[in-house]
Formats: C-alpha cells, structure tokens, sequence
C-alpha cells in the first residue's frame, strides 16, 4: 500500500532491451527529471516512516540519461549535479554511518556496427542452418525487412515491438538445424556447445578453449579492428550450482560492435536500430565504487570489483561474511584497526514450493500492476 503510485521506470523497455522506436528526447529529458525527484521523494518517506539498518536504492534514471544524452554532455553533467543533491537530501534524512554509492558499468559511444556471431560459427564450420521451409522463411523474412527498414526507416514504427523480437531473437531457434550444429550464440548470454558433439567436460574445454582463440582474434573484414574486447571459458568465471546452465563461451565486444545473432550471410552490417540511442556499455565495464563513513580512509584510491561490494558491506556493518562468496574485504579502503574480518558458513537450504491462494495471488499482481511491472 506505502508504494501505490511509485513509478520504477519510464515505459522505454521491451523485452529485455530498450524498444526499437523514435524517442521524443526533449520529453523523455523532463520525464527523467521528474522521475529522480518521485523517487527521491519516495525514498525520503519511507526512510522517515520505517528507518532501517541497510537501504537500497537504484537511480535507474541515471542509466537511461547516458543511453540518449551521451552527445549532450551538459544534459549529462547537468543531470549528475542532480542525483548529487537527491543523494544529498535522502543522506540529511537517513544520516548513515556509511554512504556507497556503485555503478555496475561505465559509458561509451553506441556502436555503429551490427557483427554475426552465428555467421561467424556458420563459417567456421561449428552451425548448421535449417533447410526446412519455417528456417528459410525466418530467414527471408529478417534480411527482407533489413532492406526494406534501411531504405524506409519510417517503416520500422509501424511494426509491433513483439513481432521484431521475434523475427530478430527469438526465431533463431528455428533457423538452426540442431542435430548438424556443434556450437551456437544466444542472442544475450554466450556460445552454448551441442552435448552430442560434446559429450564430456574434457571435450567442453578443448572446444571452448579453441572458440575462445578463434574470437579473440576475430576481425572486421572492412578495417582490421578487433571485435571482441575479452573472451573466456566458463571455466574461468564461474562456479557453483548452476554452473553447467552458464554458456561455454563468453565475451564482450569493442565499443563499435553490437552482436547480432541472425545468419544474413555476412559477418558485417550497419546497425540499422535504436538510432536514438547516441551511448552504451557494451566494452565500458569500468565502474565506481564510492565509501564514505568514519571507519573509511580519506581520500584512498583502489582498485577494486563490484563483486568486493558485498564482503565490504559485511565487514562495514560487523557482519560475518558467508566463507564461499565471491569477492573480498576492501581492505586498503578501511583505516586500520577499526574493522573485524569475520567469515562464516551459512548451509544453502531447500524450501518448499508454496502456492498463493487466488485473493493472494489476484493481490500481488495488483501490486505488481501498480509498480509498473505488469
């Protein structure tokens, strides 16, 4: 009830991205103004009616501001200045022992490039392209509308957000003969391997191993650029229970290039989409991490990863640490003597699943409808 009418974000997404349409910036400049102040505002209130040891919160806005403004770097600093105050007024109301401020990423120019990714594996000998009739015609469809949007870009409004994901993502899966294909790109996630190609973990890392080798030098044929910024085997990152659902192969590309997971029958293209979008991360993964507090050093500059937030946040709070998590206790930022270091194991537990009655379940989806989810 305390958050009926809290807007989380500006209607701009679409299927796990930003929707593929003309944006009216002057608009979305005082949309996003208006929503840093709601939701400061929220925050005061809450902080004021429930005071708590830990509070969380996302300037989302911040995000959506470097997307369409990265060209105006006024509007940039200008918007900046203002989460600096919000940051400010929520700070004189909640008066914490400790202040982080984190981003999860930094900022670039957009990339201009479409690059193939399937193509790529296609011509490499790892995928196979479905030769039934529904695979050619997905694929007609998608280079058919490529010419037709490039020439009359007007055109693209016209079509459904849903029907161009569909086309774009998700009907690779039927352009791909699977039973021929040892490896394929997810239009998000990563390179999967086929396990009847791969059947053991050993033939896993000497194919993720050679994939890995082949994209790190991958090129653009126009200029000789690298497309790829880094490529690692699972292997290398992750661990864990879900460690066999992670892709084989993950990367992320240079600044210029935006993946494209679609079989057009080249490597290369002009990134046709979002032309409103002038900013990105794709190959800008330096963020921040700021703390600020009486137990912190001033003025100290470290490195440090978004995966020490956590432990930090332990130890700053004289909370033990769970032994297995990822991450450490940035230490080199902490003034000596002042903190503990304090691990302990905290056994995963399996809960029943539990069902919500109808009135139960009609009332979480109201809610959700109200914060902008449904």
């Amino acid at each position: 009830e305390e958050l009926k009418g809290y807007r989380i974000d500006i209607e701009l997404t679409q299927g796990m991205g930003l929707a593929d349409r003309k944006v009216n910036k002057e608009k979305l400049h005082r949309d996003l103004i208006e929503l840093l102040n709601e939701r400061t505002e929220w925050v005061i209130k809450l902080l004021q009616k429930y005071p708590t040891d830990l509070f969380i919160m996302n300037f989302k806005e911040v995000d959506n501001i470097m997307h369409f403004f990265w060209d105006r770097k006024e509007i940039v600093l200008d918007y900046f200045k203002m989460a600096d105050s919000s940051i400010q007024k929520i700070y004189n109301i909640a008066k914490p022992d400790y202040l982080m401020i984190i981003s999860d990423h930094g900022f670039s120019n957009a990339p201009t490039k479409f690059y193939h990714i399937n193509q790529y594996l296609e011509d490499r000998g790892f995928l196979k392209r479905a030769e039934n009739i529904k695979g050619r015609l997905y694929n007609f469809i998608y280079k058919f509308g490529v010419i037709v949007v490039k020439r009359l870009r007007f055109l693209k409004v016209i079509f459904p957000e849903k029907f161009k994901i569909k086309i774009a993502r998700e009907s690779i899966k039927d352009k791909i003969d699977w039973k021929k294909t040892k490896a394929y790109a997810h239009w998000y996630a990563g390179i999967y391997f086929n396990p009847e190609y791969y059947p053991d973990e050993e033939s896993k890392k000497k194919g993720a191993e050679e994939l890995k080798e082949l994209l790190i030098n991958a090129k653009d044929p126009e200029n000789g650029n690298n497309i790829f910024l880094f490529v690692n085997t699972k292997w290398e990152l992750f661990k864990g229970p879900y460690f066999d659902e992670m892709p084989d192969v993950v990367y992320t590309t240079t600044n210029d290039y935006r993946l494209n997971t679609n079989l057009p029958g080249k490597l290369i293209d002009e990134k046709f989409i979002r032309p409103d979008l002038t900013g990105h991360h794709l190959g800008a993964l330096d963020g921040i991490i700021f703390l600020w507090g009486k137990n912190i050093k001033s003025g100290s500059r470290i490195d440090a990863s978004i995966l020490d937030v956590f432990p930090t946040a332990c130890t700053l709070g004289e909370l033990p640490i769970p032994e297995d998590v990822d991450g450490r206790i940035l230490k080199e930022a902490l003034i000596d003597g002042t903190y503990k270091e304090e691990f302990t194991n905290i056994p995963y537990t399996e809960k029943e699943t539990q069902f919500l009655s109808e009135e139960e379940d009609k009332v979480v989806k109201e809610h959700l409808k109200d914060l902008g989810y449904l």
